[in-house]
């Protein structure tokens, strides 16, 4: 008998997932802060597809690291707000936007920490934006991979390729990879970026992805990829195991 869970996209790399009657998000940036703070360069290209406080019966609130276009002081708020109990896990360096908010619960852990909800574990990775940055165990920059029923799925958040075997085993059902890129010109322009579409394929081969989902390509016009780009590099080397989900968007996914 097969089982199914929703995904829901927020745009960049913020989804809300619905799993065995819990509901998880990672990374939701609902609002204009970085535009509001950083100025037009970073104005939305896309509407916001809701705002924190229409998230209800939350149960756990992942953020990956401290870059407000996933550790959003506004989003955060608001969620927390419609959320009185939730849990927030989150590296160290988000203490500082976080702990401003009253009354939240913040779990700092280290990498390869565990934690269980109701039958999901989420564990605990290092991510590499653009370097792992680990110190006393604590990585600034975290993954996490949910595993429930004999399903796994991978959410680097911001990433670039790096080797795993320190820290975890391959063997995914699902991931999410980043591919708005890194190169000269956004550097220049301060703009810390992630992997390019031919390393998201790789990567999917080299950890044994079965099926994975574009993230971080479609909200900052001067820090995004154009879907044409990864179409066209997956049709030559005949690619065929993702899919594109639009901010707002909903699927299901039966395992």
């Amino acid at each position: 008998m097969s089982r199914s869970f929703k995904i829901t996209a927020l745009g960049q790399v913020g989804y809300i997932f619905e799993i065995e009657g819990s509901k998880i998000v990672i990374d939701p940036y609902l609002s204009d802060y970085v535009s509001d703070l950083y100025g037009n360069a970073f104005r939305r290209a896309i509407p916001i597809p809701m705002r924190g406080s229409e998230i209800k019966d939350l149960d756990l609130l992942l953020i990956t690291h401290e870059h407000e276009d996933h550790c959003d002081p506004n989003t955060i708020q608001d969620i927390c707000k419609a959320n009185k109990e939730v849990s927030i896990i989150c590296s160290l360096n988000c203490n500082e936007i976080i702990s401003k908010i009253e009354g939240v619960n913040i779990l700092n852990p280290t990498v390869g920490y565990v934690h269980n909800l109701k039958n999901i574990s989420i564990r605990i990775t290092p991510a590499s934006h653009t370097n792992l940055e680990i110190q006393n165990g604590h990585s600034r920059y975290m993954g996490f991979i949910l595993e429930f029923n004999g399903y796994k799925i991978y959410h680097p958040g911001d990433t670039i390729p790096f080797d795993t075997k320190e820290y975890f085993e391959g063997g995914f059902d699902l991931a999410f990879f980043p591919i708005n890129e890194r190169n000269y010109f956004r550097e220049r322009e301060g703009i810390v970026g992630n992997m390019t579409c031919r390393e998201a394929i790789e990567w999917s081969k080299e950890l044994d992805v079965k099926n994975w989902i574009p993230t971080h390509w479609d909200l900052f016009p001067g820090n995004s990829t154009n879907k044409e780009e990864l179409d066209l590099i997956a049709h030559k080397l005949n690619v065929s195991n993702y899919r594109w989900i639009n901010s707002g968007e909903s699927i299901e996914i039966e395992y």
